[in-house]
């Protein structure tokens, strides 16, 4: 009788000499694939520093936007090392303040989406979405933009998200309700030659589906992660 194997398509290959017997047959395990996962450094697939210039609100309780509220999305472009590897989204920093009042909301909520790429902008339906985030640090930037102090804002996702090579949109808003008289405002940054893609996008509306409109200028943030191999299925011979 053979011992029962556990294996892990990767890239090897098994040659058979002899025909397979009715009791070697292959079957697939209904068990959870054993974590092998080999992981590269910690890369930035996005990298904007802020420019130090301006900013766009984007909150959804945004009393300073005439339609009571404004969001804001950037696009960018994943390249993972091929087709049997996607990029996994660890961590975001973006940069922002808060406006007119120039004082931090005592609770942030900020919500954190993802879409795919149609035709130059954010897909309807986001396929990542995030909410309730409380950042795990604020930090004062050491700089002002419009006369508001400037933050750093660090989100680790409790739920990484896994992209595939291609063109995403990231759309990031606060929701400062609990705080009265402040808005918050993503700051602009520098277009990332390699990832990035210029311009970004701004809703009036929140969510967002299929409204945004083009404006001039690229926003502040830092996209953290690793690049995560597909695992493909796996089986045992009996």
């Amino acid at each position: 009788m053979l011992k029962k194997t556990k294996c892990l398509l990767v890239v090897a290959a098994y040659l058979f000499t002899q025909p397979l017997l009715a009791q070697d047959k292959v079957s697939p395990v209904d068990k959870p694939p054993v974590d092998s996962e080999i992981l590269g450094p910690t890369l930035n697939t996005l990298n904007q520093p802020p420019n130090q210039v301006n900013g766009f609100f984007s909150d959804s309780d945004c009393q300073s936007c005439g339609t009571g509220a404004q969001t804001v999305a950037d696009n960018f472009e994943i390249d993972a090392p091929g087709p049997g590897f996607r990029f996994r989204i660890d961590q975001v920093v973006i940069w922002g303040g808060y406006l007119p009042g120039n004082t931090p909301s005592g609770t942030d909520d900020f919500t954190i989406q993802l879409r795919s790429d149609s035709a130059g902008a954010p897909g309807n339906a986001p396929l990542y979405s995030a909410v309730g985030l409380q950042p795990d640090s604020r930090v004062d930037a050491g700089f002002d933009v419009m006369g508001a102090d400037v933050y750093e804002f660090t989100f680790n996702l409790a739920t990484p998200a896994n992209w595939g090579n291609g063109t995403w949109w990231i759309e990031i808003h606060n929701n400062t309700a609990a705080t009265a008289g402040v808005d918050f405002f993503w700051v602009t940054g520098t277009v990332d030659d390699t990832h990035g893609i210029p311009n970004c996008l701004v809703s009036t509306e929140v969510p967002a589906d299929n409204s945004f409109g083009i404006t001039t200028g690229d926003l502040a943030i830092q996209l953290n992660g690793v690049n995560v191999p597909v695992e493909l299925m796996s089986f045992s011979i009996d």
